[in-house]
């Protein structure tokens, strides 16, 4: 999926081209190697989604998305502001010692425009983990960008992830609009937005091969919860219908009020008697102030 403001994704189950076997240095930071030109990478994160917060851990599940969200600084702007720069990237995973690509997108040429003047925008690369028994490892993402209207060298940014072990974990995290569009957790009074989740790493009960998972969501503000009674459900799911993969109901957030509140996400698996927590940061604005 290529959208105009510079958001390149690719998913595992499109039949993408493979790259030659690129060995690369192991490093014990991640690394921003800057060619000639002007064009550099700022404030490179891992996100819960297009527009997230930022992740507090560069560890993934199987299954889970990698959004690397980042600015690109210092393209060429024309009057009218618009930028046009191409972008790849390639996954590399850590075999015998050495990093190989997995998986590649050649450089795709893009155009943004910058409707608020400047030379920066931001960005971002997401990829789907495989989820099979073959997707845990080290991996390396790197994104290259070239300014189109310059002969500059094309600057790349690298960053080290892992995939764990499968788990009891919530994966592909996010909060949109009601329409499903990637939102940010910042809003205004009287937008609504949602909380999409997928759930992994359950245990189906051998005898009635089904999926048993209490879910609990609260929202709080400070560590206080903003409602006395949180909203609690129970979801249950074939080996079928859930096969390895649980699609929770996105939680409907309406904001009432500005403020700035947390949303606590808690899954217990009633099979493995397992139990997981994610927690997402909101701030809701008031726009008459």
């Amino acid at each position: 999926m290529l959208r105009t403001f510079g958001l390149l994704a690719v998913f595992t189950a499109l039949a993408l081209p493979q790259g030659p076997a690129q060995a690369q240095k192991e490093k014990e930071k991640d690394t921003k190697e800057k060619g000639e030109g002007k064009v550099v990478f700022k404030n490179d994160r891992f996100t819960y989604g297009v527009y997230g917060q930022t992740r507090k851990s560069d560890k993934f599940l199987p299954g889970d998305v990698v959004c690397l969200s980042f600015d690109i600084d210092g393209l060429k702007v024309k009057d009218n502001g618009e930028v046009r720069y191409s972008m790849g990237f390639e996954i590399s995973k850590k075999k015998g010692g050495k990093f190989e690509s997995v998986q590649k997108r050649e450089p795709v040429e893009l155009t943004a425009v910058n409707s608020l003047g400047g030379g920066g925008f931001p960005s971002s690369v997401i990829w789907s983990i495989p989820r099979d028994d073959e997707a845990p490892g080290e991996y390396t993402m790197t994104v290259l960008i070239k300014d189109e209207k310059t002969d500059d060298k094309p600057v790349t940014l690298t960053k080290k992830f892992e995939v764990t072990k499968m788990a009891l974990g919530f994966v592909a995290l996010r909060v949109t609009g009601p329409n499903g569009v990637h939102a940010p957790p910042i809003a205004v009074v009287g937008q609504s937005l949602e909380v999409q989740l997928l759930l992994v790493g359950f245990e189906v009960d051998k005898k009635t091969d089904m999926a048993d998972v209490h879910v609990t969501v609260r929202v709080l503000e400070g560590d206080k919860p903003v409602l006395e009674k949180p909203f609690t459900g129970d979801v249950k799911a074939s080996k079928k219908e859930a096969p390895g993969l649980l699609l929770l109901k996105p939680y409907l957030l309406e904001l009432n009020r500005p403020g700035k509140f947390k949303v606590e996400l808690t899954a217990r698996c009633n099979n493995s008697k397992e139990s997981v927590k994610e927690t997402l940061d909101l701030t809701i604005l008031d726009p008459a102030k």
